[in-house]
């Protein structure tokens, strides 16, 4: 059974987002978050549910299990529910 319930979509190669990750990463353990960095070689997301690789880099993106796309701080508010930190 999936439990991810929260889909990120980062940008690797930047250093505050890949710290963000790993912080994020090392509360997951319900596994509820999944990462998606959107500068892996095999990845595109002008396929995958309509954000274009240059949206994805402007702004951080999250897709929810419902299929519902959010953005920017909502974001980090999902996820940091998620882990069970509620909203800092």
């Amino acid at each position: 059974m999936n439990k991810v319930k929260l889909t990120i979509f980062f940008d690797g190669g930047c250093p505050l987002c890949k710290r963000e990750v790993y912080f994020l990463q090392s509360r997951n353990q319900k596994e509820y978050l999944k990462f998606i960095d959107i500068n892996s070689s095999d990845f595109s997301l002008d396929l995958k549910n309509g954000i274009t690789y240059k949206q994805a880099m402007e702004r951080i993106h999250g897709l929810k299990s419902d299929g519902s796309i959010i953005k920017n701080v909502k974001v980090f508010q999902e996820a940091y529910d998620l882990i069970g930190l509620g909203w800092i």
